[in-house]
């Protein structure tokens, strides 16, 4: 039986670590988002209520100058 096309050992070797350095990006990222992100939104939901102004604003600082909600990525 002759094949007319012959795929090397190493070349699916390439193609599965990088298929696999994908999923555990994704997984680590999913991770991440499920057990990190609600706490840090907490934590800083927290700080901000504690800094509002009297009509429910954030006052203005030097990192949030025009008072807004600021939210920072990871």
């Amino acid at each position: 039986f002759y094949r007319l096309s012959r795929v090397e050992p190493w070349d699916l070797m390439t193609d599965l670590k990088s298929h696999l350095k994908t999923l555990y990006a994704q997984s680590f990222r999913i991770t991440l988002a499920s057990s990190i992100l609600p706490q840090l939104f907490l934590q800083t939901s927290g700080k901000s209520m504690k800094k509002r102004g009297s009509n429910g604003t954030i006052p203005p600082s030097p990192q949030n100058e025009g008072g807004d909600l600021v939210v920072l990525g990871l």
